[in-house]
């Protein structure tokens, strides 16, 4: 294997980035917790899943050198293979992300980590096992899984795995609750050794109730695991929000002018997806342009336009509601669990009175419902 080395993305984050959310998800994975990461859409849920999935980061909050033998597994909903068995699409890509995290390690340790050599074989076995031409064998899917989570802390005392489950809407959707009773079971074999961590617009509990409504007691014993082990994603810190700036001028080959960078990181107040959006807007914007100004043109940018539709959608309908009043200035008791909720998502600024947290997203809020006016800085 030293012939071969582990694939990366361009520009990998630093790993100080997003520092006090990463401490607090690996707090719970360490303690052998469960983990639910919440966040609207375009926050950068997906994006902080996969830096958790990082052997450099893992390496800054797992100490004494035992983060390599703390796997952690990123799961994409997208890349399911289809099936008529939604089910066994779960499992086959579980254990190919194992197998794969495995694999990784096996090359970049050139083989010193992982003392048994059989490991790889075994899991490739099972893999291999869900497309057998026996149908009971291609079934038997869940076992399939647990043997290879067994085979994996077989290898020490020392040894975790943490599945991450990125957009865990569409699991919920795709999957049935026979699935999610087999993932608590399997948990319940390997008690503080198997975790899992989801990411999600909404907690779960809400989640689960908005898609079943009165079927959602069919997901509660699995949903139940993850109560007390929220992180709300905050919004970019300023090192942060700064990195992402600096890595998309390095990429573009453009340094944007200070006084607009300045206007841009504070109109879009860390929401990730629309500071890079913004980025791009900023070729037309000129330098001399005030706070109010910058907004002007991010509202005319077809592409920011639809990151606060999409900011928008991922709220539910009380939600929304309450968004949609507050931006019309209306008089409205609103629910206060949910107004709650809106500021732990970092949509609210619970001020007096109640206003909308990110200022781009506030005036198209206001201009999509014929109240144009720009906030205040």
């Amino acid at each position: 294997m030293s012939d071969k080395f582990v694939p990366d993305s361009r520009q990998p984050l630093p790993g100080w980035y997003q520092s006090s959310d990463m401490q607090r998800v690996f707090s719970h994975l360490m303690a052998g917790e469960f983990a639910q990461i919440i966040a609207v859409g375009g926050a950068g849920k997906s994006n902080f899943l996969r830096h958790i999935a990082r052997d450099s980061v893992k390496s800054m909050y797992i100490q004494n050198g035992l983060h390599q033998s703390f796997l952690t597994v990123y799961i994409d909903p997208h890349m399911i293979v289809q099936n008529e068995d939604n089910d066994w699409g779960g499992v086959e890509i579980m254990l190919n992300r194992l197998r794969r995290e495995v694999l990784a390690l096996a090359i970049a340790s050139k083989g010193t980590i992982m003392s048994d050599s059989d490991l790889l074989d075994k899991l490739e076995r099972s893999y291999a096992n869900l497309y057998s031409t026996n149908p009971l064998v291609a079934k038997s899917y869940i076992r399939h899984l647990e043997d290879s989570i067994f085979e994996v802390l077989s290898l020490g005392n020392n040894w975790n795995i943490v599945f991450l489950f990125d957009e865990f809407d569409k699991f919920l959707v795709n999957m049935s609750p026979i699935f999610f009773r087999a993932l608590q079971g399997i948990r319940g074999d390997f008690k503080g050794r198997l975790m899992y961590a989801t990411a999600s617009r909404t907690p779960l509990n809400y989640l689960c109730n908005e898609i079943y409504a009165e079927r959602a007691i069919e997901f509660e014993d699995f949903i139940e695991l993850f109560n007390g082990f929220e992180v709300f994603l905050t919004p970019l810190d300023l090192q942060s929000a700064h990195n992402v700036v600096k890595r998309l001028e390095t990429r573009n080959n453009v340094v944007i002018d200070e006084t607009i960078k300045t206007h841009l990181l504070n109109i879009t107040a860390g929401h990730a997806s629309l500071l890079r959006r913004a980025f791009y807007v900023t070729r037309i914007i000129p330098s001399n342009s005030s706070y109010a100004d910058v907004i002007r043109y991010l509202l005319n940018d077809p592409s920011i336009n639809q990151e606060c539709a999409m900011i928008l959608s991922s709220l539910n309908d009380k939600e929304t509601e309450i968004i949609l009043g507050i931006a019309k200035s209306n008089q409205v008791s609103y629910d206060p669990a949910i107004i709650r909720l809106l500021q732990e998502k970092f949509i609210l600024n619970l001020s007096n009175p109640v206003s909308i947290r990110i200022p781009v997203f506030g005036a198209w809020i206001t201009n999509k419902h014929g109240i144009p006016r720009v906030p205040p800085r």
